[in-house]
């Protein structure tokens, strides 16, 4: 059995583990018309895809309105209903294969347990060397990802788009909720030789606890609040981000860091979010200026009766797709 890095300075703190003695497997995946994007079997085979979308619903941490763990389920569907081809690109991301792999259900043990069914899935998916997106769930499951990303690809940086900075030590009596994901993520890169919390690149963030801005003082962070860069020159804070982040880069977004005028279906909404096109544009030039290894979209929170958030969300991850898979004559054609 092996282990990742002990994930916090508390003794007591189990560390994350996974079965070495099980060997790299083609998953199981939608081929029957229920993946992302409802493709032809010939797009979707995880053989010839480059691109595997993982579902993982789970909302077992959850502090406010359940029902993330419907989020994922929600999105493939959307996702029938949205044409992928980028106009501006002139790219369809079908056409590189985008495989669909069964949902990675909760594991009853508890959070902990389930992060590490979550890593080793994304582990077995990243020996196949696929560009991963996974859809969540609440935050809590890009724990497990961003453990699989660090074995495969050692330390790099994490753009966080989200409303709140997750970096509390323990929060409902777990190290392993939602609220701490962002703290487990930083000691994860550390320990596998990173700069550790100054890997996070925070942006779009609208509320603070007391704790979290004493782990900022201390370790002198400066996330980018959203009043700030609404306040400021998109282009300016755009390549400000990109100083920040080192040559490849983790991108996860919360969707509760778009304002909820944009995506109103999330557990913990926070007024004074980014707009549609803040972070498409700040995603456009992280995806064409730096090596993105993986995309995690999660805390998608259903709401009865309405889909406007599902589809907006299928469409970022459709547009980021275009941004990581077009050729550079598609760039240049399109920006010069």
């Amino acid at each position: 059995m092996a282990h990742f890095a002990q994930t916090s300075p508390a003794a007591s703190q189990p560390a994350l583990s996974w079965d070495d003695s099980v060997a790299a497997q083609v998953p199981r995946c939608y081929d029957g018309g229920a993946n992302f994007g409802r493709l032809d079997r010939d797009q979707c085979q995880f053989s010839g895809a480059q691109v595997v979308v993982i579902p993982l619903p789970y909302d077992s941490t959850c502090s406010a309105r359940g029902g993330m763990r419907e989020g994922p389920a929600r999105i493939l569907q959307a996702s029938w209903w949205i044409d992928f081809y980028h106009s501006h690109l002139r790219f369809d991301p079908a056409d590189v294969g985008i495989a669909t792999l069964d949902d990675v259900h909760p594991h009853m043990a508890g959070p902990q347990q389930h992060i590490e069914r979550i890593a080793q899935t994304c582990w077995n998916a990243l020996q196949f060397n696929k560009f991963l997106v996974t859809l969540g769930g609440e935050h809590t499951v890009t724990v497990g990802v961003c453990a699989a990303l660090v074995r495969k690809f050692g330390p790099f940086s994490i753009l966080q788009i989200d409303a709140h900075l997750d970096l509390r030590d323990q929060w409902e009596d777990t190290p392993w909720n939602h609220a701490c994901v962002m703290r487990r993520m930083a000691e994860l890169v550390t320990a596998a030789g990173g700069d550790g919390p100054r890997s996070l690149v925070q942006v779009g963030i609208r509320n603070v606890s007391s704790d979290e801005q004493a782990y900022l003082d201390e370790r002198g962070l400066q996330p980018f609040f959203a009043r700030d860069l609404h306040a400021t020159s998109q282009q300016v804070w755009i390549e400000q981000i990109l100083e920040r982040l080192g040559p490849r880069v983790f991108v996860t977004v919360d969707l509760d860091g778009f304002d909820p005028s944009v995506i109103p279906a999330v557990g913990t909404p926070e007024p004074g979010g980014l707009y549609w096109q803040q972070v498409v544009a700040v995603l456009e030039q992280v995806f064409r200026r730096r090596q993105v290894i993986a995309l995690d979209v999660n805390e998608l929170c259903p709401i009865a009766g309405q889909n406007v958030s599902e589809v907006a969300t299928a469409r970022l991850i459709a547009e980021c797709l275009a941004y990581q898979f077009a050729p550079p004559a598609a760039w240049k054609r399109w920006r010069g």
